[in-house]
């Protein structure tokens, strides 16, 4: 893996950028993106891209060209090893992306829409916080998605782990994982419910019969496709695709899994809470919508 890296501001001797940045974030970003172009180095585990084209290079090159975002307390040592992983990743997201496609998800739509149905029917009445509304939503489609049936008390984890996540997404530092600290103490503690969970459910699936259709994405990791299924996509699944999930670990579909929730759900919400405010002030805009044909 190359680690030369682009210029970028020293910052404090001992703190780095953190209290810079964390001081006015914003300005931060826009002070050295006029200083140092579309690219440079906060530290030595983070690169800023401020460039649109940039940024979209990054996220498709992801896995051939650089490798997916550390998760937290990884220190610098793991950007050395991330590189073994690319490998066993990138045959985990040959055998997903045909379940998360286009194709694939249209046919969840009935069971998306009524899941967002359950959800705003819930607020009828009363004034709500939009993006706590938007995070439940997302929770329940993602783990319909990735476990179907058994997707009972997903959605709940999803929002414990997004609890546990958030503070080290909004901090500039964190605290090694050696300090006891609240936030350290309930991120351990929660992401190893989350692991045990995935572990029992994915055990539990393995050791059932093989399944004539599949019908989530834990059926796929897991190689029990017999047919095709509408609900889910309309291609057969291939030899290679097959080969792939025959050997994926219990702890490799776990991993496969615990990523695809963890990302079906902040973003996507966060995403969709900005869209109902572009209609909120833009009735125009909501209106035209609403007039448009189902």
């Amino acid at each position: 893996m190359d680690t030369a890296r682009p210029p970028g501001p020293r910052g404090h001797w001992l703190m780095g950028n953190v209290v810079d940045y964390d001081r006015d974030r914003i300005s931060f970003l826009r002070r050295h993106h006029r200083d140092y172009g579309d690219v440079f180095s906060f530290d030595d585990r983070v690169v800023f891209t401020i460039d649109p084209r940039l940024t979209h290079q990054v996220l498709t090159a992801t896995n051939r060209d650089y490798v997916t975002e550390l998760a937290p307390f990884a220190g610098s040592s793991a950007l050395h090893g991330a590189g073994e992983m690319i490998n066993p990743w990138m045959g985990a997201r040959r055998v997903v992306r045909p379940a998360l496609g286009d194709d694939a998800v249209a046919g969840l739509d009935r069971r998306i829409v009524a899941i967002l149905d359950a959800v705003l029917d819930a607020t009828a009445g009363r004034t709500v916080d939009v993006l706590p509304v938007m995070l439940d939503f997302a929770g329940q489609v993602a783990a319909d998605l990735c476990l179907g049936e058994d997707a009972a008390g997903i959605p709940e984890l999803l929002a414990a782990n997004h609890a546990a996540l958030l503070p080290f997404e909004n901090a500039g530092f964190q605290l090694p994982a050696w300090i006891p600290s609240p936030r350290n103490r309930r991120f351990f503690r929660v992401h190893r419910r989350t692991v045990e969970t995935l572990t029992r459910l994915v055990s539990a699936r393995r050791a059932e019969p093989a399944r004539r259709q599949h019908q989530d994405l834990l059926d796929v990791l897991l190689g029990t496709l017999h047919g095709s299924h509408p609900a889910m996509t309309e291609r057969p699944a291939t030899t290679e695709g097959s080969a792939i999930t025959a050997a994926m670990s219990d702890k490799s579909v776990v991993t496969t899994l615990w990523s695809v929730l963890v990302g079906g759900h902040g973003v996507p919400a966060a995403a969709l809470t900005s869209i109902v405010r572009e209609l909120a002030i833009r009735p125009r805009l909501a209106a035209a919508l609403a007039a448009e044909p189902s």
